[in-house]
Formats: C-alpha cells, sequence, structure tokens
C-alpha cells in the first residue's frame, strides 16, 4: 500500500496556515494508517509531515479515528465492516465547519 494521505488533494488551511479535515477525511486517513499498520509498515517521511501540519482540531479528530478503529478491529470486527461503519458514521456526524478557513 502506498501513501494513505491523498496528497494530490488540496485541503483547507485555517486562518493560521494549518491543515484542516474534515470528519470524511479524518477517518479515511484514519483507515488507511490502520491498515498499514497492519501490513507492518509505519508513516512515511511526507506522512509525518503532513501530521505535524495539521491544525489542532483536526489532529484530535484523527486521533478519536484512530482510536475507534483499532478498537473495533481489537474486537474482531472485520475490517470490511469497519470501513462500513467509518463510512457511514463520519456520513452522519460531520460537524459544522467552526473553523476560519483562508480562501486558499
Amino acid at each position: 500500500m502506498s501513501n494513505v494521505i491523498p496528497f494530490s488533494q488540496s485541503y483547507r488551511k485555517t486562518y493560521e496556515g494549518k491543515i484542516y479535515l474534515s470528519d470524511i477525511e479524518s477517518a479515511a486517513i484514519a483507515l488507511g494508517f490502520h491498515l498499514r499498520t497492519m501490513e507492518g509498515l509505519g508513516a512515511d517521511d511526507k506522512e509525518l509531515e503532513f501530521i505535524e501540519s495539521l491544525d489542532q482540531h483536526s489532529l484530535t479528530k484523527l486521533n478519536k479515528w484512530m482510536c475507534a478503529i483499532h478498537c473495533m478491529h481489537k474486537a474482531t470486527v472485520p475490517l470490511s465492516d469497519i470501513n462500513k461503519v467509518v463510512s457511514e458514521t463520519a456520513k452522519e456526524y460531520q460537524s459544522p465547519e467552526d473553523i476560519v478557513l483562508d480562501s486558499d
């Protein structure tokens, strides 16, 4: 599996220039990280750089998704079901945009 971060996508940035992730972006990236971990792979330099560029709100969301996915998988939930749960939950609980974003 290659990078779990879709680098070709242009992310929204906060007024401080940090990257802001929506719930669905956070969920997708967390699932990608989990799958890489299952394959025995760690984050590469680009992915670590990406994580460091996240705003605090997005970093918290990403961490919560990673914990939730890990817990579901430890509870022997099949990965296909986890993917479905992540997708449906992220769609259902999209939070309103509460951060002032740049026009970039």
